[in-house]
């Protein structure tokens, strides 16, 4: 047995042959804790100073136990009888030695619960979006408060709880109108906004006070808590991180929860404050903590794709420790082998059948998460502190995309040499990085899309000029009308009704004017004057009767969407109907982002206009003409975001059309002819689209031609 063991380790790689003669050691300031599930018994090691978190093996806990600094490793391995392959342990080992776990050239140096020491004061600060501004032992404060625990974690407290949330999830659902009113118009108020900011940390310090609490109660500790600045604003936290060696997964789980269930909580009550108070300044208070403390805290807090508390819940749930790091793990090596042909393993991670889907998917999706969240704050941030802005684009490139893929294909050098693969290695990148520059490079995109509207004048529109209900449809689609031709009948009976009491109320005060003249009395000044109002009065009337019948404007061919279904329908006061068109010429006005203008302005080849019941209609280029000047103003509302179109208005703005970016103008001119017995859907509609064809242009012209936009907008504070 001894000699087939000896020749095993003489047959090892080179790991095993550089690592079996070390005398190694743990690491100061680690822990182990056991798990169980379903695969089986295993020990999760965790870093207490960066509370870095490793799953291993019994027999690589085995090992680590008797890792004293003057053993070798392949005595250890001997003495605990060879259970695993010697290769096997060495990547084991190495990937804890990487991790910071295990070191060399010192004496045994794990202390089962151990502090750990505290972090440099520079480490505080690498991160300008977030970092620790300062800490210190709540122990004494949690002691203070901890009476509270087993109030708030009871099965009467959660039943409570969803009670209370389902019914702030029903009043949002019922009332989702007035809250996007109220934010839309309060979103840009200084006195709102500085509101959130003061609301915000309170927010949170009830939040990790959960996190902590639930901590006491399960029977851990808390060592540390302090207040972190992110995005400049003072944001307490709690280290709940002894919570990771609770056996029950639940119980890490509830810990996990509590400061998302708190300020869900808090939230709620938020919105109940809003929707039932009747002080003003009671209903902006609540209505901040109603969104603060629920769209914060699900969009970063409850989100698992960022390292807050809902990827502790999923990682417990899934009982995948160290998610994000094992993940990344994996998807290199995944990435490794399946596009550069390095075979390289899961470079010695313990990886269970049912992990490896999520272990897959869970990196690349926090990956696009975090980028979104990134440009999120880069723009925000970058609307007041334009640098300020820049400087955190760059560190976030630098730390989520170029540094990683530094690290990537370094380590993919390094396998490739130990396989003796360099030469397809470097092969595979070099066609990965042409793939990438033809699809970057190469012109492929000739065409750009466009909303467009087809101005008409004033007197082709067909309006109600009175409210009422439908009565009569006296026009036939297809047919030519004339000016002045009676389109459609409505029916008001109250105004009528209002017309012929207002007639003989005049009537009554002539007759009582008449008899105050006769007598000589001085009341005869006043009721004259009433008989002059009550008589415009009743004018006015007769104008919003005569308003009933509905018109033509124009002589020409009416278009009405649905015309011969408006019987019975209640129409509004200059509600628009439809247009009656004639024959001749008509400009068409689109818009285009800058960016997009710059490609059209490279050079039209064609024109295709298309409305919604209509064929499509070429023109020549030569019928183009393009407004030089970028303006913040739309040629018609129908264009804009409030009125269904693709272009992002001011929702302050009453008319709907100021935009919030500047946008090039295209004005086409376009013939209609309208003909006798032409059916409405041959008559072209007021929206459409506009394809204009252009000079071939790349993906990467397009990058320059936004990024430079961008630059623009904030240079200027637009």
């Amino acid at each position: 047995m001894v000699a087939m063991k000896q020749a095993e380790i003489e047959a090892g790689s080179d790991v095993w042959n550089h690592l079996k003669d070390a005398r190694l050691a743990c690491a100061a300031g680690i822990r182990f804790s056991e798990r169980k599930d379903k695969s089986g018994s295993w020990w999760l090691i965790q870093q207490l100073q960066t509370e870095q978190q490793y799953r291993i093996d019994p027999f690589t806990y085995a090992v680590l136990q008797r890792l004293d600094g003057d053993l070798a490793l392949v005595e250890i391995w001997r003495i605990l009888g060879g259970n695993i392959p010697c290769e096997d342990l060495a990547k084991q080992i190495a990937r804890l030695m990487e991790l910071g776990f295990v070191v060399t050239g010192a004496r045994f140096q794990h202390r089962q619960g151990g502090d750990g020491g505290p972090p440099g004061i520079l480490s505080r600060f690498v991160n300008p979006v977030s970092f620790v501004l300062v800490s210190f032992n709540p122990a004494q404060f949690l002691t203070l408060i901890s009476p509270l625990g087993p109030f708030l974690f009871n099965k009467v407290f959660a039943v409570i709880w969803l009670l209370v949330i389902g019914l702030a999830g029903l009043l949002c659902y019922q009332h989702s109108t007035e809250l996007t009113g109220y934010f839309n118009a309060r979103a840009a108020d200084p006195v709102y906004l500085m509101g959130v900011w003061f609301v915000y940390p309170v927010l949170k310090l009830v939040h990790e006070l959960a996190h902590g609490l639930a901590v006491l109660v399960l029977g851990g500790r808390v060592r540390k808590a302090g207040i972190l600045m992110l995005i400049f604003m003072p944001v307490p936290f709690v280290d709940a991180s002894d919570s990771s060696h609770f056996s029950n997964r639940y119980q890490r789980m509830l810990v996990s929860a509590a400061g998302v269930m708190a300020e869900l909580f808090l939230a709620a009550l938020g919105l109940f404050l809003w929707l039932y108070s009747e002080h003003a300044w009671l209903q902006d208070m609540g209505f901040v903590i109603a969104l603060t403390g629920s769209v914060s805290t699900l969009v970063f807090n409850a989100n698992p794709l960022l390292r807050f508390d809902g990827y502790y819940f999923l990682s417990d749930w899934l009982d995948i420790p160290n998610l994000a790091l094992r993940s990344q793990r994996h998807v290199q090596s995944f990435l490794l082998h399946r596009l550069f042909g390095l075979p390289v393993g899961d470079a010695g991670q313990m990886i269970q059948p049912e992990e490896r889907k999520w272990l897959l998917l869970y990196g690349p999706a926090s990956l696009c998460y975090r980028l979104f969240i990134i440009a999120f704050i880069v723009d925000l941030v970058s609307g007041y502190f334009f640098w300020l802005g820049l400087v955190i684009a760059v560190w976030a490139l630098w730390l989520q995309l170029v540094k990683p893929l530094i690290t990537f294909f370094t380590y993919g050098s390094k396998q490739a040499s130990v396989l003796q693969r360099k030469k397809g290695y470097y092969g595979r990148i070099s066609m990965l990085l042409l793939i990438g520059a033809t699809v970057i490079f190469m012109p492929w995109r000739t065409s750009v899309i466009a909303e467009a509207v087809l101005i008409l004048p004033e007197e082709a529109n067909v309006r109600a000029t009175t409210d009422g209900f439908v009565r009569q449809v006296l026009f036939t689609p297809g047919k030519q009308v004339q000016a002045g031709e009676t389109l459609i009948v409505l029916e008001n009976l109250s105004l009528k009704a209002d017309y012929s009491k207002l007639s003989v109320e005049i009537e009554k005060a002539r007759a009582m004017h008449s008899t105050h003249f006769a007598e000589g009395s001085n009341q005869g000044a006043a009721l004259l004057d009433k008989i002059i109002a009550q008589e415009q009065t009743l004018d006015q009337l007769a104008l919003q009767i005569d308003g009933l019948k509905i018109m033509a404007n124009q002589s020409g061919t009416v278009a009405i969407e649905n015309g011969q279904d408006l019987a019975g329908q209640y129409l509004h006061k200059g509600q628009l109907l439809g247009y009656t068109y004639q024959s001749g010429e008509y400009s068409i006005q689109a818009v285009l982002d800058i960016a997009r203008a710059e490609a059209v302005r490279s050079g039209i080849t064609e024109v295709q206009v298309r409305f919604a019941d209509g064929e499509v209609v070429r023109l020549s280029p030569e019928r183009v003409r393009i407004v030089p000047q970028a303006v913040y103003r739309l040629p018609d509302a129908a264009l804009g975001s409030a009125h269904g179109g693709s272009t992002l208005v001011d929702i302050q703005d009453q008319s709907g059309l100021k935009t919030m970016y500047p946008v090039i103008q295209f004005n086409m001119e376009m013939p209609i002819i309208v003909e006798e017995g032409m059916t409405t859907s041959l008559i072209p509609s007021k929206s459409g689209l506009v394809r204009f064809s252009h000079l071939p242009r790349s993906i990467g012209d397009d990058l320059i031609a936004n990024t430079r936009e961008y630059w623009f907008r904030k240079v200027s504070g637009l």
